[in-house]
């Protein structure tokens, strides 16, 4: 939101898609998005318990998935850009 609301500040608008619901033929896809991030979160808890903070950090972006849930909840609190 941080991003956004600059954007937003500077006179831009930002323009935010979030894609739809699972596919059949991205099965595949899906299946190896989240095997990276299973294997993100491990090594982000890894580098955490070394006190690698900045390193685990990077290892926990990755392996966020965004649900229709939160996207729903960006989508209540962001501005209407149009």
């Amino acid at each position: 939101m941080r991003n956004v609301r600059m954007l937003q500040h500077h006179d831009i608008k930002p323009l935010i898609v979030f894609d739809g619901g699972k596919l059949p033929a991205k099965d595949g896809t899906d299946s190896g998005r989240q095997k990276r991030r299973e294997e993100n979160l491990a090594r982000g808890k890894q580098f955490a318990a070394q006190g690698k903070q900045s390193q685990a950090r990077d290892c926990f972006v990755k392996c966020v998935d965004v649900t229709p849930q939160m996207a729903y909840q960006f989508i209540k609190v962001s501005r209407p850009c149009y």
